[in-house]
């Protein structure tokens, strides 16, 4: 007989891009829904005065280009305007939409963000913003102190999905995605964790998972 294969349990929203080796079980513990065009219009009214914008998740950039075809923003326009991006796949999100490049920040997370804009000059900048309603504020905090106009809004949610949890035992890995997926699970578990499977994807992911484990009781 073969070698085992590792028994992978993946709670995030898209699996296609780990890769990690193994049987993987997909289960999404959380959602995206975009908050309604009426709420938000306003915002997209506001941005041809924009002169940046940034993208903070895949998710982002799908939600506000189905919106700015909506409110028939000109991509032309939209051309001309610079872009920056927490990583790799908001920037591949951003050409799939036919929208430019952007600068990529060195550090996929908000830390990495704010350091790639304190490289640029941004007194007669406006930044348009669209984020999660569950992000975190240093951006907007950093954009405050440092007087940068901004147009920043939330433009959907990320919410909690009902399913079941399956029994834990079997799995050799289990992978959370975000601070999302650590509070979901925590919003569903009836068992303990096993604190040593456990693996975070990046370092935001990975405090909030320690916060609950410092707490949790383990299990082998």
């Amino acid at each position: 007989m073969g070698e085992k294969r590792k028994q992978i349990l993946y709670f995030g929203r898209d699996p296609t891009r780990f890769l990690g080796e193994g049987d993987l079980t997909h289960l999404p513990l959380v959602e995206t829904v975009a908050r309604p065009y009426q709420e938000v219009a306003p915002f997209f009214a506001s941005l041809p005065e924009a002169t940046h914008l940034l993208f903070t998740s895949r998710v982002a950039v799908s939600y506000f280009a189905a919106y700015a075809r909506k409110a028939e923003i000109s991509w032309e326009d939209l051309c001309e305007k610079t872009f920056f991006s927490v990583g790799e796949a908001t920037n591949q999100a951003l050409l799939d939409e036919n929208l430019p490049s952007s600068e990529i920040a060195k550090e996929a997370c908000g830390e990495g963000v704010v350091s790639s804009l304190s490289q640029h000059d941004l007194s007669e900048a406006t930044l348009f913003y669209p984020h999660s309603s569950q992000a975190r504020p240093l951006i907007r905090d950093y954009l405050e102190r440092r007087r940068v106009s901004h147009i920043a809004f939330p433009l959907y949610d990320t919410v909690p999905r009902e399913v079941p949890l399956p029994d834990l035992s079997p799995f050799d890995e289990i992978i959370f995605t975000s601070p999302s997926t650590v509070a979901a699970f925590v919003a569903l578990a009836k068992e303990r964790l096993p604190h040593h499977k456990c693996r975070p994807i990046g370092p935001i992911t990975a405090s909030a998972l320690a916060s609950y484990l410092a707490t949790s009781p383990s299990f082998k």
